[in-house]
């Protein structure tokens, strides 16, 4: 499993918000909609990783051992609890992300990368 860090957010920066990343000096900076910024901490910063949650309508569920799962599915938003549950149910594990992980900021940043690996050249997640 990729591990939380650097090398992670620029994946996720890169191949999941198709923003360009540029390195200066030491820093890593990425060209976001609203100009260019430090590369924000995507994989260990919830605060961070919310503007992926949000964009590609992850759910986050925490599991009984301590770690979270993170889907994305098809739609933003549920209508209800059962609407979620039989998404599940007749989910596309083959086109949607899904990942296990210890924190839900890196949980969400998997499962967003595995969509993002899927999906056809070109096309966007949401």
């Amino acid at each position: 499993m990729l591990k939380a860090g650097r090398e992670l957010d620029i994946r996720i920066a890169s191949e999941v918000l198709q923003y360009p990343v540029t390195r200066r000096r030491k820093e890593v900076f990425e060209a976001a909609p609203k100009g260019s910024r430090p590369l924000r901490a995507y994989s260990t910063d919830i605060g961070a990783a919310w503007e992926i949650i949000e964009r590609f309508g992850i759910t986050l569920i925490p599991i009984e051992d301590g770690s979270w799962f993170s889907f994305v599915g098809n739609k933003t938003g549920w209508s209800s609890p059962a609407e979620f549950i039989q998404s599940l149910q007749n989910a596309d594990f083959m086109h949607a992300g899904a990942a296990v992980a210890e924190t839900p900021a890196l949980s969400a940043c998997l499962a967003a990368l595995k969509a993002s690996e899927k999906r056809a050249p070109g096309q966007t997640l949401n």
